[in-house]
């Protein structure tokens, strides 16, 4: 059982405490009928949001809250009533319903005031939907925020709803054994006149002094002095019993009694966090100079990534006269990001979203202009974070371009476009037109390929010049780009140990050339594995383990040993969260497939044989058992 209600228990064998009792989630278990399947749900949700670092986080907290809606047992009441006639308490009587879970109060880290409490209950009906929404209250967006910023998202959560007898207050509020802002040892007592949520709250703003001893400053008057003094010596005993840990209680006197409701850790204190001025701090990632990016050191990973990566890509395009998208590196904390600090920032911006990569745990979030500032504000703390944010340039497509074969005179180039745009061709969700721009005589003379975008000459030179000198300058390399209201924008650029394949006369696409025979092993389109070939968990520099993308890959790569011998992946897409079953297939057939896309240059990378083919993508449907071959130039049931 969570520690709060363990020990509130525990002081109560000594301290005043209202009586209480508490139902845990194995009572939950019995009592609802879907617990389990709620469970299972809300982890799977969790894990993917883990795995995805955030990158759908608003879709995917909104499912968690769609899946929650407990389904309660006939005899649950009669259960539930008995739980509170062994503390003495009834339906009838106004009850208290407070959050214990596992995760909250930790020494190190508090969850404080993201829980839900309902106060004043009162009825069988009213107290089941109490204990739901307390319940819930664990899964809800401030909470996971919390947990996601802490890195605590996927640990292992248990939530105990605590109902405990309502005081009746004439005063109540919350008393620190320690200053939380300066961590002095000198007690604080903080009080309002009723019930104690609207200070612990923020609603309203109470007395508050400083009690040591019997001096209390300010000076108050006789009544409020004397209850300050006991709310103090009150503290003194809870910090004895808890082994002297700085602590802070909440407390009411019902003008008789002085009750202690809750005690919790000061995390201020373990941790000596400060509460920081506010800061913002904002320069180019790519334009500033390594003197203006010292002060934002050390880097996160993905910005440095960013910065070595791309800032060469970016001063490439500059030289061509091309657009760039704006990328800025921030250090900033939630006090920064007041309204005109906000104004200011997307003052820089001209698209109508932006790619935020805060953390390692939230990347590549897609943000709309006018919520940028209020979800940065949700996600910082008070401490500075150094972060990332980029225009989401999403344009009319995207296209990508390499040097075909070995980049002789007569080589062209080899383009592949989709209208659904760049990041979709790069993680294989994309349907693509494949086309190739020949020597500069054929780029000025020739006409745009159906399905291909609407080019114009002066569009068509600059990619295959552009692309031939980008294999000058950075050898083997594929570019990215973006037509955006009738700009081409060059993204990113990718380095190759393999040159794609032109497209087959016949519309046959030879996605990595060589030779396998083995079982199929279906993979179903799915919404799940399309987000996980979005989110930035897959790169062309590393392959990830199956597990590390989660339950849906783990399962794929358990059935491919689950064979004896070879297998081919058959899948609809070649979507890049199929990089960890690289290792372990002999082959992959797409129904359909892009050639330039990041699973398809590690197939190729890996000398792994892969090739688009709808027939046999339908016969590997229909017979799940029959053995596929792939060779060089088309794909046959042996």
């Amino acid at each position: 059982m969570p520690g709060k209600y363990n020990q509130i228990k525990k002081l109560g064998v000594r301290l005043a405490v209202p009586p209480l009792t508490a139902v845990t989630e194995q009572d939950l278990a019995a009592w609802w009928e879907n617990h389990g399947a709620m469970r299972h749900a809300i982890e799977r949700i969790l894990t993917t949001i883990n795995v995805t670092s955030s990158a759908f986080l608003d879709e995917h907290l909104d499912e968690l809250q769609s899946v929650i809606r407990p389904l309660w047992r006939p005899e649950a009441q009669e259960l539930l009533g008995a739980r509170l006639r062994e503390a003495g308490l009834g339906f009838d009587e106004p009850l208290a319903v407070r959050s214990s879970c596992s995760v909250e109060d930790a020494y190190d880290h508090s969850y404080a005031g993201l829980f839900v409490t309902r106060l004043n209950v009162q009825g069988a009906r009213a107290l089941e939907q109490a204990i739901e929404d307390v319940w819930a209250s664990c899964f809800g967006r401030a909470a996971l925020i919390e947990r996601l910023r802490s890195g605590s998202l996927t640990a292992p959560s248990e939530m105990t709803v605590i109902l405990q007898r309502m005081v009746q207050a004439a005063w109540a509020g919350v008393a620190f054994s320690h200053d939380p802002v300066s961590r002095e040892p000198l007690c604080i007592v903080e009080a309002v006149s009723g019930c104690g949520d609207v200070l612990v709250s923020g609603e309203v703003r109470g007395v508050r002094a400083q009690v040591d001893g019997d001096r209390v400053t300010p000076e108050l008057d006789r009544e409020l002095t004397a209850l300050f003094r006991s709310v103090a010596n009150l503290v003194e005993q809870v910090v004895a019993i808890e082994v002297g840990e700085p602590t802070d209680v909440e407390w009411a006197h019902d003008g008789t009694q002085l009750w202690l409701l809750q005690a919790r850790p000061i995390t201020t204190i373990g941790n000596a966090r400060e509460v920081r001025a506010p800061v913002c701090e904002i320069v180019p990632l790519y334009g500033a100079t390594d003197e203006e990016i010292e002060a934002f050191k050390p880097l996160p990973d993905f910005a440095q990534y960013f910065r070595s990566k791309r800032k060469p890509m970016a001063d490439f395009a500059q030289r061509l006269g091309l657009p760039a998208a704006t990328a800025l590196l921030i250090r900033a904390n939630r006090a920064g990001l007041d309204e005109s600090m906000g104004t200011e920032l997307m003052r820089r911006f001209r698209q109508p979203q932006q790619l935020l990569d805060l953390s390692s745990r939230v990347r590549q979030l897609t943000v709309s202009r006018e919520q940028v500032i209020a979800r940065l504000r949700e996600l910082l703390g008070p401490a500075p974070s150094t972060f990332v944010l980029r225009d989401f340039v999403r344009g009319e497509g995207g296209l990508i371009t390499q040097v075909a074969r070995q980049a002789t005179e007569a080589d062209g180039v080899l383009c592949e476009w989709s209208p659904e745009g760049l990041l979709a061709i790069n993680r294989g969700t994309a349907s693509t037109v494949t086309f190739m721009l020949d020597i500069p005589a054929d780029v000025e003379t020739g006409s745009n390929p159906i399905g291909a975008p609407a080019i114009t000459t002066a569009q068509r030179l600059l990619l295959y010049r552009a692309t031939r000198q980008a294999q000058v300058e950075f050898g083997r390399v594929q570019l990215e780009w973006v037509s955006d209201g009738g700009q081409l924008y060059i993204i990113d650029y990718s380095l190759l140990d393999a040159i794609g394949t032109p497209p087959e006369k016949d519309g046959t696409r030879i996605i990595s050339a060589g030779y396998a025979s083995g079982v199929p092993v279906v993979v179903d389109a799915s919404r799940d594995i399309e987000q996980l070939s979005i989110a930035a968990c897959v790169s062309l520099t590393d392959i990830p383990s199956p597990a590390a993308l989660g339950a849906l890959v783990a399962r794929l790569h358990e059935r491919i040993l689950a064979h004896d011998g070879p297998v081919i992946v058959v899948s609809p897409r070649p979507y890049a969260a199929l990089a960890p079953l690289v290792p372990f297939a002999a082959g992959f057939v797409f129904e359909q497939a892009s050639t330039l896309c990041h699973l398809a240059i590690l197939l190729r990378e890996h000398g792994v044989p892969a090739v688009e083919s709808l027939p046999l993508y339908q016969q590997a449907l229909a017979s799940r058992t029959q053995r596929l071959t792939v060779n060089s130039s088309a794909l046959i049931p042996s």
